[in-house]
């Protein structure tokens, strides 16, 4: 589990809406939960990196909200560069999630739907709780 300081208490002050996604970087391996979010924001990222509705994805998180009214749940990592202080949280919603106690660890197996740039969210196959990982911070 992340230190309280960067646990899901420190989303919402470290969130990353609309962040700049580096527009003409190519993904290397599996998606991670960062590149999602960079996809929800930019369309222009999602189509150089061929990521659209349908894309499978494999990652790990951190639940940071319990469950909306919509049945959807927030996930979380945090990317941190040097230090705590220039941590950046990144998030995405998951549909057919179980309700989940937040700050748990979960790997998620699915799929996106949705429209990058507008409302990219996952579609769960799977949400598996794990250990938090070795390094929690992408």
């Amino acid at each position: 589990v992340p230190a309280p300081s960067l646990g899901a208490q420190a989303v919402a002050s470290k969130r990353t809406d609309k962040v700049a996604a580096p527009l003409e970087t190519a993904i290397e391996g599996e998606i991670r939960l960062f590149e999602i979010a960079w996809a929800k924001d930019s369309a222009e990222y999602a189509s150089y990196n061929e990521i659209a509705e349908g894309t499978p994805v494999d990652f790990v998180a951190f639940v940071s909200t319990a469950r909306d009214k919509a049945g959807e749940l927030e996930l979380a990592r945090f990317m941190v560069g040097c230090c705590a202080a220039d941590a950046n949280s990144f998030t995405v919603m998951v549909q057919n999630a179980p309700d989940l106690p937040v700050d748990t660890w979960v790997q998620v197996k699915g799929k996106l739907v949705g429209t990058p740039g507008k409302d990219l969210k996952v579609a769960a196959d799977s949400v598996t709780e794990v250990a938090a990982p070795d390094n929690p911070y992408t």
